[in-house]
């Protein structure tokens, strides 16, 4: 991975591969990533990663039916809101408690 940082190395950019070989282009703040644009091998699907406080994310990308997706995590790391689209049009929302269980869906067409 080639890494590039401020002189304190307190901001930086990463470029390589993340731990499952998928490239990666990451933003560091602390050590920390802010945001990480990958490419997932096995869909060559891209993703972008927003963090936040905690392990609260924002996540846009593809789901595992390549429906373009956005999921939003609160700093607990709980999938709070599900937003997806698939190729034909077919629109989805969903969201979850702090448990995981849907608790609002709405489908459209």
């Amino acid at each position: 991975a080639l890494t590039f940082h401020d002189d304190h190395g307190k901001m930086g950019v990463l470029l390589g591969l993340d731990p499952s070989q998928n490239p990666t282009l990451a933003f560091v703040q602390d050590g920390q990533k802010k945001a990480n644009l990958d490419i997932d091998k096995g869909t060559e699907q891209p993703s972008l990663t927003l963090h936040g406080a905690g392990k609260s994310t924002v996540n846009v990308g593809f789901d595992k039916t390549d429906n373009a997706s956005l999921r939003l995590t609160d700093e607990a790391g709980n999938l709070r809101v599900s937003i997806s689209l698939s190729a034909k049009g077919d629109a989805q929302v969903k969201l979850f408690d702090h448990r995981g269980y849907v608790v609002s869906e709405m489908k459209g067409k």
